[in-house]
């Protein structure tokens, strides 16, 4: 298996937060796989459906919640406070990057998780099939 390129180009120290978070566990295993090649701590387990550390987050709870609805747009107005703290959040538990792993999205569902990281996060940069944001 391949290890995307994006792992290459994260900065600094820190946890790396893959999405899409709802993926089956099974197939979400990938992101160990991964995490063997980059050495970062992330967030999932194999025996973890949703890490509790997301769920606790705002950031983390509204990519659940979009991933796991069947609307095609984003609100209106995100909560941009909300966000704010939730990256702040990511911070202070030792995150240094979230990576959205483009291809495994739908594309509506892609386009909403990625319109709320932009608002979170700042934009994020494309390195092959995925986005990398910096969450410092």
């Amino acid at each position: 298996v391949e290890v995307p390129e994006v792992y290459d180009a994260i900065e600094g120290e820190g946890a790396v937060l893959d999405l899409p978070i709802s993926l089956q566990v099974l197939s979400r295993g990938r992101y160990g796989l991964y995490q063997v090649h980059h050495g970062r701590p992330i967030p999932y387990a194999l025996d973890d459906p949703t890490p509790t550390s997301l769920e606790e987050n705002a950031l983390g709870k509204m990519v659940l919640g979009m991933e796991r609805s069947s609307v095609d747009t984003t609100p209106p107005r995100l909560p941009t406070l909300d966000l704010a703290l939730a990256r702040a959040g990511l911070q202070r538990r030792g995150y240094a990057a979230v990576i959205v792993h483009t291809t495994a999205y739908p594309p509506r569902m892609r386009d909403r998780v990625v319109e709320l990281l932009d608002v979170a996060l700042g934009s994020g940069t494309r390195h092959g099939d995925a986005l990398l944001y910096s969450v410092d």
